[in-house]
């Protein structure tokens, strides 16, 4: 066949298409360009979504025909890349780094707060992958919870479901310690262990909440140390002598009862030099967790005092730590441990400029998950692991 032959063929073939037929192959191409600059995610489930949204267009032009070799639009030939095997590689997500020892101890450094959404998905039934509070209908939860919340001075209950109630806290007076600052009624030690009831901190007294009755019961304290308050059993309560006392206290039980009681409060020790550790003291068998903020600088960054996730196992010592502070995305206290998702994993704040997020631990391991995140302000003040 002579080239002018060709070309007389091509005519006629053109002049068949009707204007439906052309419609739909500027669509196709239309369509074919859209999805090639749509961004992939580096989340595994978004990845998944778009292979098989890019795989469809894909069939649909070779169907109407190859248009590979020119843009309509002016533009150069667009063209996706197919790795050997057919399927489409997957992003890796973001791990833990490995640096050097620290006093003997293994350190992990975090990835980046700007990485946090792109971590893989640890399920947890009670914690939804986004919590927002803005959803929560008053009354009380029925059930015993996991954790408390709170958002701006109100007070929220997460059910072992992961339904969000806020609860009514009304009669609740406005609290500061003796040095007049603004203290949030409810601490890290605040549900009780079978996550039935609340204890929120006055100025002298506890007002403890039954989160299935809604009843409220009065426990007189000295002034300014209900701050201290721990729960000892599921009903029975410790009060400090002093604050910061490391075991010497009052009982106080939920029948009335009151009594002196020496309590040993456990704290993980890692040095001499360290700065001390903040907030809860999670345990799941021989591990023992909590936030310290560590007295030099690792691997000879420089950064002062990082903060860190430590998992003391026997005598062996595991360190995650929160860097990079220089970024301002995270600042001191950011990283609170809350306790533990199961024997391995320890589960532990995020709050930076990115938001506030749950992430977890795979301890000793570069594995680190998104647990949840919140929409909006708030804080995950206090977890328990029954319920």
């Amino acid at each position: 066949m002579s080239d002018q032959d060709l070309r007389d063929l091509l005519q006629e073939r053109v002049a068949d298409l009707t204007t439906a037929d052309l419609a739909a192959t500027a669509l196709v191409e239309t369509a074919w360009r859209d999805a090639t600059r749509v961004r992939t995610r580096r989340r595994t489930t978004a990845v998944a979504s778009a292979a098989a949204a890019v795989l469809a267009v894909a069939g649909v032009v070779a169907i109407t025909g190859d248009r590979s070799a020119e843009d309509p639009g002016g533009g150069p030939a667009t063209s996706v890349p197919s790795p050997s095997g057919g399927s489409p590689a997957v992003p890796e997500a973001p791990t833990a780094t490995r640096m050097d020892d620290y006093r003997g101890a293994a350190v992990w450094e975090a990835p980046p707060a700007e990485a946090e959404l792109d971590l893989p998905r640890w399920t947890e039934p009670s914690l939804p992958e986004v919590l927002d509070l803005g959803t929560a209908s008053p009354g009380l939860p029925g059930t015993p919870v996991r954790g408390l919340l709170t958002e701006d001075w109100r007070v929220f209950a997460l059910s072992a479901t992961g339904t969000v109630t806020e609860l009514d806290v009304s009669r609740l007076d406005p609290v500061s310690d003796e040095g007049g600052n603004r203290l949030n009624p409810v601490s890290a030690h605040s549900l009780s262990p079978d996550g039935a009831r609340v204890l929120f901190i006055q100025e002298s007294s506890l007002e403890v909440l039954d989160l299935a009755t809604g009843r409220w019961q009065t426990i007189d304290t000295p002034d300014w140390l209900a701050e201290g308050a721990r729960w000892v059993t599921t009903d029975e309560i410790w009060v400090p002598d002093a604050l910061g006392s490391r075991g010497a206290g009052t009982s106080y039980g939920l029948d009335g009862t009151v009594s002196q009681a020496h309590v040993r409060w456990l704290e993980l020790d890692f040095g001499e030099e360290n700065e001390g550790g903040s907030g809860v003291v999670a345990t799941s068998r021989d591990r023992v967790a909590q936030t310290m903020f560590l007295a030099g600088p690792v691997d000879g960054t420089g950064v002062s005092n990082p903060e860190a996730v430590v998992v003391r196992t026997g005598a062996r010592v595991d360190i995650l730590t929160m860097w990079p502070l220089a970024t301002a995305t995270r600042q001191k206290g950011c990283c609170e441990v809350l306790g533990f998702l199961d024997a391995d994993t320890v589960m532990f704040a995020s709050k930076s400029t990115e938001g506030y997020r749950l992430l977890a631990w795979s301890v000793g391991t570069e594995d680190v998950y998104l647990v949840s995140r919140l929409a909006g302000p708030g804080a995950l003040v206090a977890w328990s692991p029954a319920g």
